[in-house]
């Protein structure tokens, strides 16, 4: 399913019809609010190249977060700026093997690997989808990631975001302004989020 059916569904739900500017607004909303549970509904599994001396990557064009970086099979901390200063004063000169992440300043749309990589990864081959990700390379990153998703999105998230959308649509000043209808759609978005397992 795509964004721009949920539209439609919301659309054929109701009459006036939603406001087509600010509707859009709603739906990127709910994606980027949906990114940041603990665990989010929408993930892409990527894996990184690393160069020898860069530290800081940019984001993916359709990632929100960071949920989980793998290296060497192991799960990098999530770790702050202010937590490393903590740890070592100078802990931007250290290299070696990435064991923690940061995304502290995730409006950059950049994330930050400490130490710094002393390595360049392997050049990447196709894998063959080998059990556990076995054939994952050693020496790249492996990201898991909320991703803002334009196209397949799972049928089961319709009704949730399309009623989440229409709560806040006609919750917010307008000619078509009506609480009432408002509250039952968040409440009704509030029931299919509960069946998808989101709380």
């Amino acid at each position: 399913m795509t964004r721009d059916e949920i539209i439609t569904l919301a659309n054929e739900l109701t009459i006036p019809s939603p406001d087509a500017d600010t509707f859009d607004t709603y739906i990127n909303d709910i994606f980027r609010v949906l990114a940041m549970r603990s665990v989010p509904p929408f993930l892409t599994a990527f894996i990184k190249a690393l160069t020898s001396g860069t530290a800081t990557y940019d984001f993916e064009t359709d990632m929100l977060r960071v949920v989980y970086a793998i290296m060497y099979d192991e799960l990098l901390s999530p770790s702050s700026e202010q937590a490393l200063d903590a740890y070592n004063d100078e802990w931007q000169s250290d290299t070696g093997t990435p064991v923690a992440i940061t995304q502290d300043e995730i409006t950059a749309r950049t994330y930050l690997l400490y130490p710094e990589p002393d390595f360049t990864s392997d050049p990447l081959i196709p894998t063959h989808g080998e059990p556990f990700g076995e054939d994952f390379p050693d020496d790249s990153l492996v990201l898991l990631y909320a991703d803002d998703r334009e196209s397949n999105i799972p049928t089961i998230f319709a009704l949730p975001v399309a009623f989440d959308a229409l709560s806040r649509e006609f919750s917010y000043p307008s000619d078509h302004t009506d609480e009432d209808f408002a509250k039952l759609c968040q409440n009704v978005a509030q029931l299919f989020y509960r069946l998808t397992g989101i709380q």
